[in-house]
């Protein structure tokens, strides 16, 4: 799974899929505690989760928009 953001200026693409799976883990760390390692890896089985659901709700994104 890869998440990737198309800035305009200068005309880059960023990778954003540690910084999305990092603010997962941190919201699960904060709201339930427990193990730094193990909320990491539900934070990324969460955007896995997210991700299905876009592509199975026949949502394709747009030009420019999330990838």
């Amino acid at each position: 799974m890869k998440v990737t953001i198309t800035l305009h200026e200068p005309n880059t693409e960023i990778d954003v899929t540690d910084g999305i799976i990092s603010a997962i883990a941190c919201e699960i760390s904060r709201i339930a505690g427990g193990n730094e390692v193990l909320n990491r890896l539900e934070a990324e089985m969460c955007l896995d989760r997210i991700l299905a659901g876009r592509h199975s709700s026949g949502y394709a994104g747009r030009e420019g928009g999330p990838q």
